[in-house]
């Protein structure tokens, strides 16, 4: 009989792994739970204390879940209320809901459905607007600028994904006759060197950055690229009237150069580009940035906001 040459404590040593792996979760929920206690979770906004999976407090939350209710019955073409319900969930309104009989990106939205599309012309294609700007939802988007408020950012920017995907992918059980439109690239609304160096790196790049972490497993080809430029120091649009925005942006944006080849411009031919932006009022920033995607090529542009401005 051959003598077993297995050493003495094989018979052991399979479940030690097992073991290990158990002990590294345990003790990394030890490790949460302690720092809960010594540094437990507070909402973004009014630094209340909340559970570890939330962003938001109870007092914070239903007035953004209230504001989003509202913007549930914008204008898809440019993002403002006024078009109500039926408007934006005709056929025509949703720019995403591709007719075969068309090629993708050039179907006309019933303009006669919202008011504000009837005496104005846009660049861009279709807008996303998570929220009202106004009240709390004000205060989330003037902090988030910051790159002190990375983590409300960062929350902002979860619950815009969100709804980018609802409209422009929605559940498979939803009425739809045609395919969607998913976006080729993300990118965000520029700021000149000096705004971002004054508040600190946080802005929309950073918002699109975190939209496009939280898009990410849903579409997993869409990648982020900055795409466009400042061409020179742009005064706060806050303080213009609307005629002083428009001439205050115009200009003031290119197409970014590409790192590999800084003497020629990015194209971007065929693509469909979602723009990332904080804030949207009168549609001047996100229209002078279209203007620029679409001379660089881009078949189709999406703008999506956190907050637009519900002006009459």
């Amino acid at each position: 009989m051959a003598a077993d040459s297995s050493p003495p404590n094989a018979g052991l040593a399979a479940p030690r792994p097992q073991l290990l792996k158990r002990g590294a979760r345990l003790g990394g929920l030890l490790g949460r739970q302690a720092l809960e206690l010594v540094l437990p979770s507070t909402c973004r906004l009014c630094d209340a204390c909340i559970a570890p999976e939330r962003d938001f407090c109870g007092d914070c939350r239903p007035q953004l879940e209230s504001s989003e209710s509202l913007m549930r019955s914008a204008c898809l073409r440019c993002g403002h209320p006024g078009a109500g319900p039926a408007g934006a969930n005709h056929p025509g309104a949703a720019p995403f809901a591709l007719d075969p009989a068309d090629p993708p990106g050039q179907q006309t939205p019933p303009l006669d459905r919202c008011p504000r599309c009837k005496r104005e012309t846009y660049a861009f294609d279709g807008c996303i607007a998570l929220w009202s700007y106004d009240g709390l939802v004000r205060s989330a988007v003037v902090a988030a600028k910051y790159g002190s408020q990375i983590s409300l950012a960062d929350a902002l920017a979860r619950r815009l994904a969100r709804r980018i995907r609802e409209v422009i992918e929605p559940p498979s059980d939803a009425p739809s006759e045609a395919g969607t439109d998913i976006p080729d690239l993300i990118t965000s609304v520029p700021s000149h060197l000096w705004r971002r160096i004054q508040r600190g790196a946080g802005g929309s790049r950073v918002l699109a950055r975190s939209v496009t972490r939280a898009l990410g497993r849903a579409w997993p080809d869409v990648a982020y690229a900055d795409l466009l430029a400042t061409t020179r120091k742009i005064n706060k649009q806050a303080w213009l009237g609307e005629k002083e925005r428009i001439a205050n942006v115009s200009g003031a944006f290119c197409a970014s150069r590409t790192p590999w080849r800084p003497w020629r411009r990015r194209s971007l031919a065929g693509q469909h580009v979602l723009l990332i932006d904080d804030v949207m009022t009168t549609g001047a920033t996100a229209g002078e940035n279209a203007m620029v995607l679409k001379q660089a090529g881009a078949r189709r542009v999406t703008v999506a906001v956190v907050a637009r401005a519900c002006s009459g």
